[in-house]
């Protein structure tokens, strides 16, 4: 069972999945998707970036670049990010929720809250985080 210090540290992205009725269906950012998480005591903050945002080729957009920083909480395995500052101007001020999952190789899985697309699916992201700090 996790308790709130597993999460401490800077963890590498390993993978960006979005899943349409929990079937993996696209890589959002490209399967080459970079991104680094880091967790403090009371603060974290989220840096993903599509391959063209890295190569300095895409433009600045949700599809291509996503930050943000927040405050968080762990209980029952659930984090909650009450983000303080994001490239998406829209999750200031909000709590963003990721389901958590530890796996087997000691990675770490975490599910965005499900939304439904205009036809009614149920949109989720799947990353998988690996701790390197």
């Amino acid at each position: 069972m996790l308790n709130a210090g597993d999460f401490h540290g800077i963890w590498e992205m390993l993978s960006l999945r979005r899943l349409y009725d929990g079937v993996f269906a696209r890589f959002p950012m490209g399967e080459q998707a970079w991104g680094r998480l880091t967790y403090a005591p009371q603060t974290m903050s989220a840096f993903i970036m599509s391959p063209g945002w890295r190569a300095g080729e895409a433009l600045p957009a949700h599809e291509n670049l996503v930050s943000y920083a927040a405050r968080w909480h762990y209980a029952e395995g659930l984090i909650r990010h009450e983000v303080l500052a994001s490239s998406i101007p829209a999750w200031i001020g909000t709590t963003l929720l990721r389901a958590v999952a530890p796996l087997p190789d000691g990675t770490l899985c975490l599910l965005t809250e499900v939304v439904r697309n205009k036809r009614g699916a149920a949109v989720q992201d799947e990353l998988i985080w690996r701790k390197i700090i």
